[in-house]
């Protein structure tokens, strides 16, 4: 838009410029506006012909609303704010001042435009934190049925992956509760395996994920992907091994 006007405003060498300038409107107006409202301070914003203390009472509890809808951010106050805002004269129609001087023009408060922008803002977030969660959701139904699949096997017929030493890792059947590791020949050990979320959170933590491709890399986009599944189960054996222990000793 600003190049256009740009172009017309150069118009035709000998031509009247003053005639190529776009309308600025009514006094106090910066050009069309389109449907964007004028905005006032709520203190500062017209009221319509007539109106009394009773008129100005509501919009000042309307305004203590939004400002406090505003302070929280949060969606239920802040759509509340704006439906009293909205029935308690925080925006309405400035009249043109003349005839021919340009339509009527929607007017708001700054604190009613400043709670719908939040209000959308809030719902934005919301929407990317439930799209987030939603694939999280599926993520974790992937894993689970992965593992559900290998019930039926004996054992893998691939790992997860290796990691830069050259051990590999493993998970058998469907029970989540075990993460197996090979050791590769240097390590002189042949099967070990991790059982305890902490051992399982601090070897992710250990391995290298920022080579795209390398195989250390996927071994630790896999085992990210299965980390909630696997502390979970986990979790639940050290307990139920915890109460079996306690049986016994009493």
């Amino acid at each position: 838009a600003g190049g256009e006007a740009g172009g017309e405003e150069g118009g035709e060498e000998g031509d009247d410029k003053s005639a190529a300038k776009p309308n600025k409107g009514a006094k106090g107006d910066k050009g069309d506006k389109g449907d964007k409202p004028k905005a006032f301070k709520a203190f500062k914003a017209p009221l319509p012909e007539g109106a009394g203390e009773a008129a100005e009472q509501r919009r000042a509890k309307a305004t203590a609303a939004l400002l406090a809808a505003l302070s929280t951010r949060e969606e239920g106050q802040l759509a509340a704010a704006i439906s009293l805002a909205e029935a308690s004269l925080h925006t309405g129609v400035l009249e043109a001042a003349e005839e021919g001087s340009g339509p009527a023009r929607p007017w708001a408060t700054d604190e009613l435009l400043a709670a719908r922008s939040a209000l959308e803002a809030e719902r934005r977030s919301a929407a990317r934190v439930r799209e987030a969660a939603g694939d999280q959701a599926a993520e974790q139904a992937e894993a689970e049925a992965s593992l559900q699949d290998q019930d039926a096997l004996p054992c893998r017929i691939s790992p997860l992956g290796s990691d830069g030493k050259g051990r590999t890792y493993w998970l058998f059947g469907a029970d989540a509760s075990r993460l197996w590791v090979q050791g590769a020949e240097a390590d002189g050990w042949g099967w070990a395996f991790y059982s305890k979320p902490k051992q399982l959170g601090r070897l992710v933590a250990w391995l290298d994920g920022s080579s795209p491709g390398s195989a250390e890399a996927g071994l630790k986009a896999a085992l990210l992907r299965l980390t909630p599944l696997l502390q979970r189960s986990m979790a639940t054996e050290e307990e139920e091994e915890a109460a079996a222990g306690g049986a016994n000793g009493g």
